[in-house]
């Protein structure tokens, strides 16, 4: 038992560290670009060594998608919730999108849009995200798939999911030109809605 124990603790530990240099990262990415940052910086600024950030993370590229596993387990347990209280489709993946969306605080929301725009822009991480977007869309139609017993000559779970998913990245990429009106999530979710108003809501019931 203790062994175990130990390991768990030494992970949970990991997780924390990864987590506290990953914020410092993309705090710099912020401020001053993400070229401009070296992972030498980063380090310094997190109060750890060059080594110990490339023993987490590899590369400067991987801080940007530190979270995501994460994140896709999460996307993968709160859908298949929604779907089982009785939503439809369509507000079913809103749901769940705006849980997901919901662990940025206000004060992360210009973090969340740099990082964003940087897997965008930047050709050394633009395909992991496209990988990572891919991967999601495909855990939101399976889990439509399987909701409705269908196999994948259904098209509808994957319009879906793909329309959730380009609808998600445009409001983080935009979410800042709305003079911070409103939060990422309520702009995410009248996003989602306005979409689902047209046919993908209604054959999605």
């Amino acid at each position: 038992m203790t062994p175990k124990l130990s390991t768990t603790l030494t992970e949970s530990r990991k997780q924390v560290a990864r987590g506290e240099i990953a914020t410092v990262a993309l705090r710099l990415f912020l401020d001053q670009g993400y070229g401009a940052t070296s992972v030498e910086e980063i380090a310094t600024a997190a109060g750890c060594s060059a080594s110990t950030f490339y023993r987490y993370f590899g590369t400067k590229e991987a801080v940007l998608f530190h979270d995501l596993e994460v994140q896709k387990e999460r996307l993968e347990e709160i859908l298949d919730h929604n779907l089982d209280a009785g939503l439809g489709l369509w507000d079913a993946v809103t749901e769940t999108m705006v849980a997901v969306a919901s662990r940025f605080g206000p004060e992360d929301e210009d973090v969340a849009s740099t990082r964003m725009g940087i897997w965008l822009n930047e050709p050394a991480a633009r395909g992991r995200f496209v990988s990572y977007m891919i991967e999601a869309e495909e855990i939101i139609a399976d889990r439509l798939r399987r909701h409705r017993g269908s196999d994948e000559t259904d098209d509808l779970p994957r319009l879906i999911a793909g329309t959730a998913a380009t609808v998600y990245r445009i409001v983080v990429l935009t979410h800042h030109s709305n003079g911070g009106a409103t939060s990422i999530t309520d702009h995410l979710r009248a996003a989602l809605t306005a979409v689902g108003d047209g046919s993908l809501g209604r054959v999605g019931s």
